[in-house]
């Protein structure tokens, strides 16, 4: 997916149709073109057979400059 603006718009238009329903950055690469962030998923969005909602570590590159 190619997305104009930061890491975290990237992160919000790639998962929104998977139930995103925050995140908080993890960290990021040395050189600033990985970051890692712990997304947060509505209940039911990910895994129907889990009451709770669910957080997975995810990341995102940067691919051009």
């Amino acid at each position: 997916m190619t997305c104009a603006g930061c890491s975290g718009d990237a992160l919000q238009l790639a998962l929104r149709e998977q139930g995103l329903d925050n995140f908080r950055v993890e960290r990021r690469s040395k050189d600033g073109r990985q970051w890692w962030f712990q997304a947060n998923f509505k209940p039911g969005t990910i895994d129907p057979a889990t009451p709770g909602g669910l957080t997975r570590l995810v990341s995102v590159d940067l691919i051009e400059d």
